[in-house]
């Protein structure tokens, strides 16, 4: 897995590309806690080059979903099917904290 972050609007946008799997889990948590810093509450994740994301990602996902409260937003751009699916059977697409969108631009102009 490699990630790159980048900002978007004032919002943290961290680009995955491979696999979020649980080797790769505490790189991902890791970089989401150093992009949101002490006090954010807005995140993006550009998932168009992760085809696969596990237990622990997902838990990644859910940890900063408590982290950023009803104030802010996790969200993911671009999913795969397969993902999306996941996010769905877990949950997090019926959670309003969790906004899917399908391009960058759509994304930053939700924030």
């Amino acid at each position: 897995m490699e990630l790159s972050t980048s900002q978007r609007g004032g919002i943290p946008v961290i680009r995955v590309r491979g696999d979020v799997d649980h080797a790769a889990q505490v790189a991902f948590a890791e970089a989401a806690r150093v992009a949101l810093g002490s006090d954010g509450n807005r995140i993006l994740f550009d998932l168009r080059d992760c085809p696969h994301m596990d237990s622990g990602g997902l838990s990644v996902l859910l940890s900063l979903l408590r982290r950023t409260g009803s104030v802010g937003f996790i969200g993911v751009i671009s999913p795969c099917p397969d993902l999306l699916r996941i996010f769905e059977i877990v949950g997090l697409t019926s959670d309003p904290s969790f906004r899917v969108f399908s391009d960058v631009e759509a994304a930053t102009q939700a924030g």
